[in-house]
């Protein structure tokens, strides 16, 4: 997928002027290791856009986000939205982009209430991170780094399918690693996709679930830029 998407001056205008301004960028990285098509990703950009104006009209604070804040700006706003134009108004899109940002929110610790799953892989995802923090012991930030990047990884491979391990195969992962750094590759980023893939392949799994997946070194840098 491509890291360079276009978005209206508008919508640029509004995700750099709203309480979501401070995690643009770490949204857009999300949508971009999930490896979302270029349309999807400008979708969902316009979609957090609109939610961003609209807590903005409000003033709601990033800390009052949360599914009923989301359901008041789906349900009581949007049939009567009248923001201006380019503003993004597709409901399925909007639930969707939303939901993601409630998930990088929750795991960067901004809100605290957990958003409801959005995939069945979020079964599996939870269950690695109760595995990092209770048998790994590993501090809460790398916790949040490896089970977003695991997250990213089943959902680039399996998305709304179940995961069935065997299936996973080490073409997937080595591209999911090229994707990862072809967006910013630095040697920090690298040590720590890796650590946390290594991470994945030591959880105890089901004996039919079990499957060694090698990731084999790549180095692909370019920036990412949003125009």
């Amino acid at each position: 997928m491509s890291s360079s998407i276009h978005l209206p001056p508008t919508t640029q205008r509004w995700l750099r002027d709203s309480p979501l301004t401070p995690y643009v960028m770490g949204y857009f990285d999300h949508l971009i290791q999930c490896r979302y098509a270029v349309e999807t990703t400008e979708k969902y950009m316009a979609g957090i856009a609109h939610l961003g104006l609209w807590m903005g009209q409000n003033h709601l604070t990033i800390e009052q986000l949360d599914e009923q804040a989301v359901n008041r700006f789906l349900d009581e706003h949007l049939p009567m939205c009248d923001c201006p134009r380019p503003v993004f108004r597709t409901r399925s899109d909007l639930r969707a982009a939303c939901a993601h940002l409630l998930h990088i929110l929750h795991d960067c610790g901004v809100i605290t209430q957990p958003a409801t799953p959005i995939a069945p892989f979020d079964a599996e995802v939870n269950r690695f991170a109760e595995y990092l923090r209770n048998v790994r012991g590993l501090a809460d930030e790398t916790c949040r780094n490896y089970r977003r990047i695991v997250r990213c990884l089943l959902e680039a491979r399996f998305g709304t399918a179940e995961i069935v391990f065997p299936v996973l195969q080490p073409a997937d992962v080595r591209q999911f690693i090229a994707d990862q750094l072809a967006h910013r590759a630095t040697p920090a980023k690298a040590r720590l996709v890796a650590s946390a893939l290594r991470s994945g392949q030591r959880r105890p799994q089901p004996p039919s679930a079990h499957r060694t997946v090698r990731t084999g070194p790549y180095t692909a840098p370019h920036a990412s830029r949003i125009h």
